[in-house]
C-alpha cells in the first residue's frame, strides 16, 4: 500500500467509504467483511478500525455520506422550501431525488430486507427542516391544519418512491398512456388529485355542544 494514503487520514477515509459504499449497495450489511472492504480499498483491516470502529459504524459512515453527497450535488432541488404540494414539478423534485440516488436507494432497500430500521445520519435534520416548512404553510393556509407533517412526509415520499420503482416493471400496462414521460405527467397529475385536499384549509368542525351533565337532565 502506498505511504501517501497511510500518512493521510481523509484519504484513507475516502478510500475505504468509497469502496464500503460499493460493497454495502451490491451485498448488504450482512454480506460485508472488514476483509472485503480491505481487498477493495487497499487499506488493512486494522486502519479501517483504526478510523471508523466497529462495521456497524463504518455502515452508518457510508448511510451519512450517501445522504451528505446527494444533498450537496443537489442543493437547490433539496432545499426544503421546494417541498410543494400544489405542482408537477414539486412532485417531481422529490421524484427525481429516488431516481436520481440509486445507491441511496439500494442502500435503503437492502436495509429493510436486513431489518436495519434505524433512521439514517442527517436525515432527521432534513425531514426536520421540511416539516418546519409544511407548519409554516399550514399556518399561512397553504396546507390544511389537521394534517399531520410528518405522515404528510411518508406519504408524499411513498407515492413518489412507488413510481420510480414500479414505473418500468409495470411498462407494458402502461403502455396505453403514451412514452414514458407522458405516463409520468398522468401519475403527477393523479397524485395532486389525491393530495389536492390536503392543499386547502379545511372548514372549521362545528362546536361539539357540551353534554349535560346528570344534574342538568334532570327535570
Amino acid at each position: 500500500m502506498p505511504r501517501a494514503i497511510i500518512r493521510d487520514p481523509e484519504r484513507v477515509r475516502r478510500n475505504v467509504l468509497n469502496a464500503a459504499t460499493e460493497l454495502f449497495t451490491a451485498h448488504g450489511f450482512s454480506g460485508t467483511s472488514f476483509r472485503d472492504v480491505s481487498e477493495a480499498s487497499g487499506i488493512s483491516v486494522g486502519l479501517i478500525q483504526h478510523h471508523f470502529g466497529t462495521k456497524r459504524s463504518l455502515y452508518a459512515a457510508v448511510k451519512a455520506h450517501a445522504v451528505a453527497a446527494y444533498l450537496q450535488a443537489h442543493a437547490a432541488e433539496t432545499e426544503p422550501a421546494q417541498f410543494d404540494l400544489s405542482s408537477a414539478d414539486g412532485l417531481r423534485r422529490l421524484a427525481r431525488f429516488f431516481e436520481d440516488s440509486p445507491e441511496h436507494s439500494r442502500l435503503a432497500a437492502w436495509a429493510a430486507l436486513e431489518g436495519d430500521n434505524d433512521t439514517w445520519p442527517g436525515e432527521d435534520d432534513y425531514l426536520d427542516r421540511v416539516a418546519q416548512v409544511i407548519r409554516e404553510r399550514q399556518a399561512a393556509g397553504r396546507v390544511r391544519p389537521d394534517v399531520d407533517p410528518e405522515l404528510l412526509l411518508i406519504a408524499v415520499g411513498g407515492l413518489m418512491r412507488a413510481w420510480i420503482t414500479q414505473r418500468r416493471r409495470h411498462a407494458a400496462r402502461l403502455a396505453h398512456l403514451g412514452p414514458p414521460s407522458l405516463r409520468e405527467q398522468h401519475y403527477l397529475s393523479l397524485c395532486l388529485t389525491l393530495l389536492s385536499p390536503l392543499a386547502t384549509r379545511a372548514r372549521r368542525a362545528p362546536a361539539r355542544r357540551r353534554p349535560r351533565s346528570r344534574k342538568e337532565s334532570r327535570p
